[in-house]
């Protein structure tokens, strides 16, 4: 299952908004620093249904699938065939 990022970080938004950690004005800016740290240039733009969450947990669970998905992407584009890149996703 490939992790849809854009709708992650949106997710992720929603839950600072109504857990009132960020406030409205401070949403694009937010985002803007979200995509920094990710190393995004730009997120499709989608659609948010409202949830009611305890925790970011869920959210973040994906974001870091999403990360680790890259990460092996980017191994794999630099070191392929490699005995160390195959053995740590044989695990």
């Amino acid at each position: 299952m490939d992790v849809d990022i854009s709708y992650e970080i949106e997710r992720l938004l929603q839950y600072g908004l109504e857990k009132k950690l960020i406030h409205k004005e401070d949403v694009v800016y937010t985002r803007n620093k979200i995509m920094e740290v990710l190393g995004l240039e730009d997120i499709n733009e989608v659609y948010i249904n409202t949830e009611e969450l305890s925790s970011p947990e869920p959210i973040l669970r994906n974001m870091l699938k999403w990360a680790l998905q890259k990460a092996y992407y980017w191994m794999m584009e630099l070191t392929p065939g490699t005995y160390l890149t195959q053995r740590l996703w044989d695990v």
